[in-house]
């Protein structure tokens, strides 16, 4: 896919089994070395390199 390409280090998932199995309900869903930080809501890009530089 073009999201992976474009960041190797990164995946998109859409099987809903995997996403149930990280306990997600509501797309869409962010998680960052395996572990949920949002969920339910598009998050601006400065929120995600927040998250990003705090991992």
């Amino acid at each position: 896919m073009l999201f992976d390409e474009e960041f190797p280090e990164s995946r998109l998932t859409l099987d809903y089994a995997e996403i149930a199995a990280h306990g997600v309900m509501s797309t869409p869903a962010l998680a960052i070395d395996d572990k949920v930080v949002s969920v339910g809501r598009v998050l601006l890009s400065a929120e995600i390199e927040t998250l990003l530089q705090a991992r």
